[in-house]
């Protein structure tokens, strides 16, 4: 049995992380807190204040210490294996952080994260760190590929559900197939099938890109809420990852971009589509590689 820490969540790019680690190594795995969990893999929980590390000041005031001990009785001193997980933020610890696990850091999901982890003392640049997110190898969860049946998938961050049905509306009117594909539906793997049904995606959701870069459909993130654009820490995420593919985060379409000659976004997307297939390929093959267990289904990946 494998113990995984990972957001608890219906957004299909948390759900898919636990069955995919079952895919691999062929063991049960189960959900544990970030103090006792052996791995954590797809998403951003690398990040101040929650499992890794803590504000070492918040330790220097006494219900902080006694929650301080309290926490280390509980917490495993064994190292947590980090596999492709990444930062949602930049810390915002000036010096000093007290770790609260050890961890073994296998694969990142970008440059950005080792930069981080880095700066904190926690794994050095120097070290040779496989870069990729483990949404890569989300396909592999299809037992077959459905034929393409969309022009273009429409994937909104939950966030922006009411918005993107909205565009999913004004695409449809516009005379494209199309489908709306919803991040928290309750079987993740439909979610997966809907997005290799499309040959272009419009997507809020990181994730949405990533499985679409890992499926070769070509891709653009759109922003269709103050969530992409009045947060700065917020783009961290898509740069980290992409920093693993060798490419800059390109700016998101926008209101202007997605309602201007709606009937044209498959061809702008594919026209503005900058994503390596070779460079996905090895992000798929480095995650493979330095996935931390025996794995079952290697020649499937």
């Amino acid at each position: 049995m494998i113990f995984l820490h990972c957001y608890q969540s219906s957004n299909f790019g948390d759900a898919l992380s636990p069955l995919l680690v079952e895919r691999l190594s062929g063991r049960p795995v189960v959900y544990a807190d970030p103090y006792k969990a052996d791995i954590v893999a797809a998403g951003s929980v690398l990040y101040t204040g929650h499992w890794l590390f803590r504000d070492a000041a918040h330790n220097r005031t006494l219900r902080g210490m006694v929650s301080w001990l309290k926490l280390k009785c509980q917490t495993s001193r064994i190292p947590a294996k980090v596999w492709g997980s990444g930062f949602l933020e930049y810390p915002k610890i000036p010096s000093g952080v007290a770790i609260i696990r050890p961890i073994e850091v296998c694969a990142l999901r970008g440059k950005i994260s080792h930069e981080i982890l880095d700066r904190l003392g926690l794994c050095k640049l120097s070290n040779k760190i496989a870069y990729g997110d483990p949404g890569l190898l989300y396909p592999m969860l299809l037992e077959e590929m459905p034929e393409k049946r969309f022009d273009i998938g429409v994937i909104p961050h939950y966030f922006d559900a009411e918005k993107g049905r909205v565009l999913f509306d004004a695409i449809i009117a516009s005379g494209l197939k199309a489908v709306l594909i919803d991040v928290m539906d309750e079987n993740p793997v439909n979610t997966l099938a809907r997005i290799a049904s499309c040959s272009t995606i419009l997507s809020s959701s990181l994730h949405g890109c990533i499985v679409s870069d890992a499926m070769g459909i070509p891709n653009r993130h759109m922003s269709l809420s103050t969530l992409n654009l009045s947060k700065d820490d917020y783009a961290l995420k898509f740069r980290d990852y992409y920093s693993a593919l060798g490419i800059e985060w390109t700016k998101p379409f926008e209101a202007g971009d997605l309602y201007s000659n709606l009937h044209l976004l498959p061809e702008k997307i594919r026209l503005l589509y900058g994503v390596s297939l070779d460079a996905v390929a090895a992000a798929k093959a480095a995650l493979v590689e330095t996935f931390p267990y025996a794995m079952t289904r290697r020649s499937n990946v």
